[in-house]
């Protein structure tokens, strides 16, 4: 990932712009179904099924529409590497949003098949924060190399696929940043975020 990643969405929330590096970056990872021919026009929400990061990517959007940047830090692993990833979220007036992404560190580590998309998949989906990958088992959230070893996942050649969520502590850090650009910002709305996240520590790469 050598240059920053960039979409934008339009005024009705459609993807309306993707660039050569976002291509790069689906080819690599084996994301054919995210290269441009298949993402422009579409809705963001078709791509955002857990309820809580949808209203997170709410208010991030409502606040970029108003003329405040949001900044955030989040993982996005390969099944090779630990990625600590920067994005900046910005109005462009007309309703239109940019999302821009950079790479701030990158960690080798051996291969994961669970974070990898070519792997068969089947059975009941796993949970997986969205912003730093770690994994739900047993009312906890492990790093994926433990969570594979807590659940036995080695001994297995089809996984179960991954559900995409927000453990409570990134959901906090993400608020904490959100409610510092609006801060007549309701309670009521930052507390409805709350109903389906759990425990977490931080979001690190170690």
């Amino acid at each position: 990932m050598s240059a920053d990643l960039l979409y934008r969405i339009d005024a009705a929330d459609r993807l309306c712009h993707v660039n050569e590096a976002w291509e790069t970056f689906a080819r690599d990872n084996s994301g054919e179904d995210f290269g441009a021919e298949r993402v422009l026009g579409q809705s963001l929400w078709s791509y955002v099924r857990d309820l809580t990061l949808a209203q997170i990517y709410r208010e991030i959007i409502a606040d970029a529409r108003h003329g405040r940047d949001v900044r955030l830090r989040f993982r996005c692993d390969a099944p090779r590497e630990r990625r600590l990833l920067e994005m900046t979220v910005r109005g462009m007036g007309g309703g239109v949003v940019q999302f821009s992404t950079h790479l701030v560190a990158v960690v080798a580590r051996p291969p994961e098949a669970l974070f990898d998309a070519s792997t068969p998949r089947a059975g009941m989906p796993v949970r997986v924060c969205s912003w730093c990958n770690r994994v739900w088992v047993d009312d906890r959230w492990l790093e994926v190399e433990q969570a594979v070893e807590r659940m036995h996942l080695m001994l297995r050649s089809v996984l179960p696929p991954l559900a995409h969520a927000a453990c409570k502590p990134c959901l906090d850090i993400i608020m904490r940043e959100v409610d510092g650009l609006a801060g007549d910002r309701p309670t009521c709305r930052r507390n409805a975020l709350l109903f389906s996240v759990g425990e977490y520590s931080d979001v690190m790469l170690n």
